[in-house]
């Protein structure tokens, strides 16, 4: 309700019910982002831009009801969700959570917890920074990501989308 601000609202298909808004208020300067449906449409996946410019990743249930339901955590001041996807149980998204500018790949459960980092260094060594955009293989168990290797080529990286295994650097193509 504040004016010139971007919210997230919800509506009955048979307007039957007046909107529901799916964040918690604004604060002034504020703004929500990149509103994306859970597989079973029982929850929205969004980012609320506070000021700053900081933002978190939160998710409420589509009827208003259960508002803000942290993703992201606490990200550091002038950290942000650039990206952001749900698939099956997991949402994976991209931020500078502990350092801005420094964007790398984080899972966490579709209801809450504390999100883990699933682009760490890879086994030979080298420090992977700027994580670039990522899809998820078709199974969901995996998420594939863009980031920079060794110096400064990009290259592409296989994570299971739950944490719990090593990160595998793609081999390059040939001439690519």
């Amino acid at each position: 309700d504040i004016d010139e601000a971007h919210e997230l609202f919800a509506v009955a298909v048979d307007g039957s019910a007046p909107p529901a808004r799916l964040h918690a208020p604004l604060l002034a300067g504020s703004d929500v982002f990149t509103g994306t449906l859970f597989p079973d449409a029982s929850r929205v996946l969004f980012q609320d831009v506070r000021v700053g410019p900081s933002s978190e990743l939160f998710s409420s249930a589509v009827d208003g009801s259960d508002l803000s339901r942290s993703h992201s955590g606490p990200l550091v001041t002038g950290g942000s969700v650039p990206e952001a996807g749900v698939q099956g149980d997991r949402v994976v998204f991209r931020a500078d959570r502990f350092e801005d500018g420094d964007l790398a790949c984080f899972t966490v459960e579709v209801g809450g917890g504390e999100p883990q980092r699933i682009s760490p260094a890879p086994a030979y060594g080298t420090v992977i920074g700027d994580v670039g955009d990522f899809l998820y293989a078709p199974d969901g168990r995996s998420v594939v990501y863009r980031a920079r290797g060794d110096g400064d080529s990009e290259d592409l990286y296989r994570a299971p989308s739950d944490g719990k295994r090593p990160v595998l650097p793609l081999p390059r193509v040939a001439g690519g």
